[in-house]
């Protein structure tokens, strides 16, 4: 499934992490307590929420990683070749896409993507990343992650756009740079 692009809410699920499998385990509930309890309920699909207050670290996503990285004037480590992809979500856009499911009537009891729709390649992140931070083009290599086994992973935001109006609207761009505004007045020891 998550190899098929881009990739529908009636796709079915192949959680390959703990994580993903625990994000399946809280759709399962949400969708029991509305088969068998009728409690209105909705699931969000997320596609790489970023954005400011997200703190880098170990486990965490790779945006604050490499503005850490970039601020200390060291090279983005890029896992792979950086031709692996994703679909990167401004939080405000996240935040919208939520507030207009819970609002919506009509998504009660359906399952809606959250994102942009398009694809970034790690690589121009990275190279996005430096640019933004004024890091030159400081890029180093590194093996993949064992783990890391999806290698492309875009939203289809079809129905979200049909049913609840729902449109990522900030560029990756400018939301690296809101992130970037917020990375450099926080202490990153």
């Amino acid at each position: 499934g998550a190899e098929e692009k881009p990739m529908k809410e009636e796709m079915k699920p192949a959680p390959e992490t703990p994580y993903a499998i625990t994000k399946l385990l809280g759709e399962y509930y949400a969708n029991f307590f509305f088969e068998y309890h009728k409690l209105p309920t909705a699931v969000v699909r997320y596609f790489n929420v970023y954005g400011p207050n997200e703190y880098p670290g170990k486990y965490r996503n790779v945006i604050p990683n490499f503005f850490a990285k970039a601020l200390a004037g060291q090279p983005l480590p890029v896992m792979g070749d950086g031709s692996d992809s994703r679909d990167f979500t401004f939080v405000d856009d996240a935040v919208e896409g939520t507030i207009l499911t819970a609002e919506k009537p009509e998504a009660v009891g359906q399952t809606f993507n959250i994102g942009r729709g398009s694809e970034t390649k790690i690589i121009d992140l990275a190279k996005l990343t430096n640019k933004t931070a004024g890091n030159g083009d400081k890029i180093q290599f590194v093996p993949k992650r064992s783990w890391d086994k999806i290698s492309r992973r875009t939203a289809s935001v079809e129905k979200a756009k049909k049913l609840l109006g729902f449109e990522a609207k900030t560029p990756l761009e400018q939301g690296l740079h809101k992130t970037f505004e917020w990375i450099k007045t926080v202490s990153l020891k």
